[in-house]
């Protein structure tokens, strides 16, 4: 018996991803980037993205209070966490 063939219907399958970022600034303090990509995975074509930057400012932090973490892999495999800790202004220390 020969191979059967089947075909796909091309109908668009939009999806929206959406990732964040952080950036650092030049004096040392970082802004979170929050990123939107609406895709085709029929074609893998993408369709629209847009960035959001955040006026909130970061800093990188070790201790267990934190507002966002991310864990990647250094160069020998080990895990490793980027602590991210939101700066006060001083209107918001003042509401305290």
């Amino acid at each position: 018996m020969g191979k059967q063939k089947h075909i796909k219907k091309v109908i668009p399958e939009i999806v929206t991803e959406k990732t964040m970022d952080f950036k650092r600034e030049k004096d040392g303090t970082y802004r979170m980037i929050r990123n939107k990509i609406k895709r085709d995975l029929t074609t893998g074509k993408i369709l629209s993205v847009s960035d959001t930057l955040s006026d909130d400012t970061f800093e990188m932090t070790d201790e267990e209070e934190f507002d966002h973490e991310f864990t990647i892999q250094d160069e020998n495999g080990n895990d490793r966490s980027l602590r991210f800790k939101k700066i006060q202004t001083e209107k918001e220390k003042d509401d305290e």
